[in-house]
């Protein structure tokens, strides 16, 4: 799956509004349901065979009678901009994926954060309406690729606790070519560097 940008047009369909967090130090929660009228190039955020799975070639329906197929993955660390008003630190979950003829996706996912209280008021007000919607990643996504090599040489892994650690990326050493009967299965060529020096691969 790869990071999730894109902008459109979404309905806000259901606001659910909750307190999270230890009792003593509880905090306003907001889940928010969007439905949004997407293309087929979304899907390929999610599985790059899922387009194909869904469409034929022609873009009409693979399979008419097919209810939307739910998707049961999390993408944490999204700014949600609605109606020009940015929300940070947002997970987005529970998405199902709408397929009718013509590569057309009803994008249908739940957006969780925490909101400041007139915030939420303004969102209340959005309530089955239709506004713009705009999903980027938050923070460098080119903080843990080298900018010479283009490898990656760290990453974020969220563990089952809940906390986020870096890692590094170590890429396999190159293995070395091996002459055969002690002669190389590649003619020298002029300019080459020698034999013993050549790498395959």
């Amino acid at each position: 799956m790869s990071a999730l940008n894109w902008s459109g047009n979404a309905v806000v369909q259901h606001l659910n509004v909750r307190k999270q967090g230890p009792d003593d130090e509880k905090e306003l929660a907001l889940d928010v349901k969007l439905c949004a009228d997407a293309r087929s190039e979304v899907l390929i955020h999610f599985a790059d065979t899922l387009a194909s799975f869904l469409f034929l070639a022609d873009g009409s329906l693979r399979f008419p009678m097919m209810d939307p197929v739910s998707w049961g993955s999390e993408i944490k660390h999204i700014t949600l901009t609605m109606a020009g008003h940015e929300f940070y630190g947002v997970t987005l979950k529970k998405f199902s994926f709408g397929a009718s003829a013509g590569w057309k996706v009803a994008m249908t996912f739940t957006a969780s954060f925490a909101p400041q209280a007139r915030e939420a008021a303004l969102i209340a007000e959005m309530l089955a309406e239709a506004v713009v919607v705009e999903i980027t990643p938050e923070g460098d996504l080119l903080a843990g690729v080298d900018k010479e090599t283009g490898e990656l040489k760290s990453a974020t892994v969220t563990l089952p606790s809940g906390t986020e650690v870096t890692v590094s990326v170590t890429k396999p050493a190159k293995p070395q070519a091996q002459p055969r009967d002690g002669k190389w299965p590649f003619p020298k060529r002029e300019g080459a560097a020698a034999d013993s020096e050549m790498e395959v691969g």
